[in-house]
């Protein structure tokens, strides 16, 4: 089979079921798209593989256990992962589609989130990375693209892209090293295998950019970065950070990974006791407005539409109200000619035989003509000539086919009538005769 090496467009069904409708965002390894499932009708995200890398065993496979270790966790701040598949050597992945924007839209140009923002969301990831501990699978690229938050203040994590589970095969050489530098923990760093608390600790990099406004590491290079995680200390943080959740985020970016909380879980714990301290509700709570972004969502690529307001209306307009005068005359109407069907000899005979001179008839008030006056001319050969007195309409003389239709009706009937008295007779004969036989001869006595 060929490898299908097209760029998709919008209207390309995968599986036979989902219809691409926009672009949403362009990633490494694929291309996410705004779809429609044809089955449920349902708007999902479809992720694609990206058109140079279809056909290739390793990104096949990639894409399959990304799909694999992305089901294996129910929790609802994961990115619920519905189908996958493969078309033509083009791998797709198809998820819940998300109204929402990247956490990189409300840090990007060094802007920062206060801590009664901050903590709920960062429950919901801790929530999200203990789900994915209990079903065995480390996410290896916890970053601020790949967390989802909606309007509403939900987040969901996302993208399982290098994802792995401790039975997986591995699909990295000897050395390589798997995930973003800017938040890579210092033991993957060192070659040595990913594990949650690495996520924890990639958690704590989003913590402390987020009330500081930069990231805790930098350098030239990515491996000048990746090292400064092995080397550098973290730096300290704003005077304007409370000490209690300060605690929290240098205890998630502790160097060792065994002085790191242990789960997910027990940061969740931790993050409760912060927020009762400083008296913060740890429910999901909307994001400040990004600067400079539109209303629209990141999620569905589309730009933002005002929303139809519908006025209720209990009424009718007044001037649907206004009392009609019947008796007042019409404006003739003018009507468009009928066309002719017979010969020129009967449509002039036809034409001899209309009225010269209209009748006026009723005349009827319209709403765009208070006045009830019209430019329209009247119409000579037509006449109104039914008068209405609001629910009364005068009677008209019968015409021929009514007397004719109600004469067949009592011939009819006067038929059925002598019909039913044959049958009578035939059946029993004459009644005074048949009374007679019946009674003994009488007798003439003399005396």
């Amino acid at each position: 089979m060929t490898p299908d090496r097209n760029p998709a467009v919008a209207g390309r069904m995968l599986g036979g079921r989902y219809v691409l409708l926009s672009h949403i965002a362009q990633g490494g390894m694929g291309e996410v798209w705004k779809a429609r499932d044809r089955t449920t009708g349902q708007m999902v995200a479809a992720k694609l593989l990206r058109p140079e890398l279809s056909g290739e065993h390793l990104s096949l496979s990639r894409l399959r256990i990304e799909a694999d270790n992305a089901m294996r966790i129910h929790h609802p701040n994961v990115a619920n992962v519905l189908d996958s598949g493969e078309d033509s050597g083009r791998g797709w992945i198809v998820m819940e589609l998300i109204d929402g924007r990247p956490l990189t839209a409300y840090l990007s140009g060094g802007k920062r989130l206060d801590v009664q923002h901050l903590l709920p969301l960062l429950m919901q990831m801790a929530m999200a990375l203990g789900a994915a501990e209990e079903a065995g699978v480390v996410h290896r690229d916890v970053k601020p693209a790949n967390v989802l938050v909606r309007m509403d203040g939900m987040a969901k994590l996302t993208d399982f892209g290098i994802s792995r589970t401790t039975e997986q095969v591995t699909l990295t050489a000897d050395g390589m090293v798997m995930g973003t530098a800017q938040y890579l923990p210092p033991e993957q760093a060192m070659g040595e295998d990913a594990t949650h608390l690495g996520d924890l600790y990639a958690l704590g990099v989003i913590a402390y950019e987020a009330v500081v406004g930069r990231r805790p590491f930098t350098g030239q290079t990515q491996v000048d970065i990746a090292f400064s995680h092995v080397n550098d200390p973290v730096p300290p943080l704003p005077s304007d950070v409370p000490q209690e959740f300060a605690d929290v985020v240098m205890h998630l970016l502790s160097k060792d990974p065994m002085r790191r909380p242990e789960s997910g879980t027990s940061l969740a714990r931790e993050l409760m006791t912060v927020a009762n301290q400083l008296g913060i509700d740890i429910a999901p709570t909307p994001l400040p407005e990004p600067e400079g972004s539109g209303a629209g969502s990141a999620s569905t690529g589309s730009s933002a539409v005002a929303p139809v307001r519908h006025e209720k209306r209990t009424h009718l307009d007044a001037e649907l109200l206004a009392p009609v005068d019947m008796d007042v005359e019409a404006p003739d109407v003018q009507l468009p000619p009928v066309p002719s069907r017979g010969s020129a000899a009967r449509d002039r005979t036809r034409a001899d035989a209309l009225p010269t001179s209209p009748k006026p008839g009723p005349r009827m008030l319209r709403p765009n003509s208070p006045t009830g006056a019209s430019s329209t001319p009247p119409v000579p050969d037509r006449e109104l000539t039914t008068k209405y007195n609001r629910s009364r309409v005068a009677r008209t003389k019968p015409g021929v086919v009514e007397i004719i239709l109600w004469v067949l009706i009592i011939c009819v009937l006067l038929g059925a009538t002598l019909a039913l008295l044959g049958t009578i007779h035939t059946r029993f004969g004459n009644p005074a005769a048949t009374i007679s036989a019946g009674l003994p001869p009488i007798e003439e006595v003399t005396t």
